[in-house]
This record gives C-alpha cells, sequence and structure tokens, in this order.
C-alpha cells in the first residue's frame, strides 16, 4: 500500500506529527499508570504494589510531559492557536501537580 508508506514517511518526519505521536502515546501511558496504580490496591504480585505515591509522582511528570508538549507545539502563526495551546499546556501542567500532591496527600479521602 503506497499510501500507508506516504502516511508514515510524512508523520515521522514533520516535527509538528512527530509531537502529536509523542503527546498521544504520553497520554496513553498516563492512562495506563492510573488504571496500574488503581488495580494496585486490589492485586498484589510478590508483595509488589501499584499503590504507592512513586506511581503518582511519575504520572504526574508524565502528564506535566503532555503540557509542556502543547507549550511547545508550533502553531501556523495564528494568534487564536497559540493562545488555545498555551493555556492547554499551563493547565494540565498545573493540574497534574495539584492531582498528584491531592492523591499523596489522600484529599479528599474518596479521589479514587
Amino acid at each position: 500500500h503506497v499510501a500507508d508508506g506516504l502516511t508514515w514517511k510524512f508523520a515521522s518526519r514533520d516535527l509538528v506529527q512527530q509531537q502529536h505521536l509523542a503527546i498521544s502515546s504520553l497520554s496513553m501511558v498516563s492512562g495506563l499508570l492510573e488504571i496500574l496504580w488503581w488495580l494496585g490496591g486490589r492485586v498484589r504480585h510478590n508483595g509488589i504494589t501499584f499503590r504507592h505515591d512513586f506511581w503518582h509522582v511519575l504520572w504526574a511528570l508524565n502528564a506535566s510531559m503532555i503540557g509542556v508538549m502543547f507549550l511547545t507545539h508550533p502553531q501556523h502563526n495564528e494568534k487564536r492557536g497559540v493562545l488555545i495551546h498555551t493555556f492547554l499546556g499551563l493547565s494540565m501542567a498545573w493540574a497534574a501537580m495539584f492531582l498528584m500532591v491531592s492523591k499523596i496527600k489522600g484529599f479528599p479521602p474518596n479521589l479514587e
């Protein structure tokens, strides 16, 4: 399939498309970390649990990286697009840090 090869060439060589792939990959990793943490309180393997503060820190760093990607994501000189991406990036980074601290501190108690 020629179209498949051209699509991959475009996606792997264009900076904007590389960032789209990175954002989607980081989003999937964040979701997986959240699911593993949730399961960690229910499943144990050889004494290892995912219900540990470290996983929240890792999740928050990963989600913050998505925010940074939005901040650095190039726009086509469109002022509105730049403003939206800046707002999204800052919101994601701040929200990730606040949610991490909330989960580590256990506030509110029914956060899971």
